[in-house]
């Protein structure tokens, strides 16, 4: 018995643990993207009143910004 609860109780502690380091690399993911000004213009682009033609040689220069940017989702 003690060792069936045990085996629950190292689960549970694993399940939470996951969770919240989960919860971390959602904070952090966020903070490196949206609260830095790295990929603001990559971000406004596509977001703001830009014209066509900016966004389409943004689409077509496809520097490593606009990489990073599609990869995180």
């Amino acid at each position: 018995m003690v060792g069936v609860a045990a085996a629950v109780g190292a689960a549970w502690t694993y399940h939470k643990n996951s969770a919240r380091q989960r919860a971390q690399w959602a904070v952090q993911l966020y903070e490196k993207f949206y609260e830095s000004d790295r990929y603001r213009k990559t971000r406004d682009a596509p977001d703001c009143e830009s014209d066509i033609a900016e966004i389409s040689n943004l689409v077509r220069a496809e520097g490593p910004e606009f990489t990073d940017y599609l990869n995180l989702f």
